[in-house]
């Protein structure tokens, strides 16, 4: 990113994350605004993955061509290893890493919105549940970030710890987003059962009184 000629200075990206994170405390009238403007919020995640795996498969075919690896079944991390995979491997994760936390703000902030201001909830476990699985992705964003920058020929154990991060990190917020997805239609559907018993109940009285008066 450059703005008049100049380099985008780094510090506005770590503005820009602030600033995500900060909007996840606003109330939910403030969200539902926020909502309006980002219409096209799965944007975010596609554009993640597909970073993601323009890195991985573009070190792969760079690496297979010039022989830095054989071509059947070579380690992800190997992308990483020798230049020029390693330096387009390493920015593609970096990007990646970046949109995969905006996917985590845009995701809690859609929970936050729906269930908090449309739905009414009060703010209880269900939004400090979404909130600890936006951190939980935090920091495996943040591994994903640590395989990139650290390579596996040079820090070995850091980058495995990255890559531990990453894949588990992932995986456990992935999971974690259906079990919670799974209890808010079970509260939901719930609450709208009692609804529809409560009509019911008062429909009841109200019957009995309009045939009285017509006898």
């Amino acid at each position: 990113l450059e703005t008049e000629g100049k380099p985008f200075p780094p510090k506005h990206l770590l503005s820009i994350l602030f600033f995500l994170v900060y909007l996840t405390h606003f109330p939910g009238s403030a969200i539902c605004k926020l909502n309006m403007v980002f219409h096209h919020v799965w944007i975010f995640p596609v554009v993640a993955v597909g970073i993601l795996l323009v890195g991985m498969f573009s070190g792969y075919i760079i690496g297979v061509t010039t022989g830095h690896y054989p071509p059947v079944l070579p380690l992800i991390s190997d992308g990483g290893v020798y230049k020029p995979e390693a330096s387009i491997f390493g920015q593609c994760l970096n990007m990646a890493a970046f949109f995969y936390v905006i996917t985590l703000c845009m995701r809690h902030l859609q929970i936050v919105a729906f269930y908090g201001d449309r739905l009414h909830w009060e703010r209880t476990k269900w939004w400090y549940a979404s909130y600890l699985l936006m951190l939980e992705g935090f920091a495996s964003a943040l591994g994903l970030s640590m395989v990139a920058n650290f390579r596996e020929s040079e820090l070995i154990n850091v980058h495995m710890v990255g890559a531990l991060l990453a894949f588990f990190g992932m995986t456990i917020y992935g999971w974690g987003q259906i079990i919670l997805r799974w209890t808010f239609h079970i509260r939901f559907s719930l609450n709208l059962r009692i609804k529809e018993y409560g009509i019911q109940e008062m429909r009841g009285p109200l019957k009995g009184k309009i045939v009285t008066r017509a006898s």
